[in-house]
């Protein structure tokens, strides 16, 4: 996996993107990791499927203000903004391929 954020990450530098939504992570439990130029927000499962995350430029880290789990399918994180405050959210809707039950659900 870290060889592929890695690669992540240089792509975010070179289209100079400040925050990144990512599906299907596959990490399990929830929490951040900060690596040199980016902090990861991640909430997964206990085990190793779906999982989403949000990657977030070191710069914009001050106007973070919450991050928030909900399940490995959906997290979300508040900006504190000029004016207001911005909420982003993240959800891993499942594909055609799978069980017609699930989809429902969601």
């Amino acid at each position: 996996m870290v060889g592929a954020l890695t690669v992540v990450e240089a792509n975010l530098e070179w289209y100079r993107i400040a925050i990144a939504e990512i599906q299907d992570v596959r990490w399990t439990g929830e929490g951040n990791l900060k690596s040199k130029k980016h902090t990861i927000f991640y909430s997964g499962g206990q085990r190793h499927e779906w999982g989403v995350r949000f990657i977030v430029s070191n710069e914009y880290l001050p106007y973070i203000k919450r991050f928030e789990p909900y399940s490995d399918k959906q997290c979300y994180i508040q900006l504190e903004c000029k004016h207001m405050n911005l909420i982003l959210i993240n959800c891993y809707a499942p594909t055609e391929d799978k069980q017609q039950g699930g989809k429902e659900a969601f």
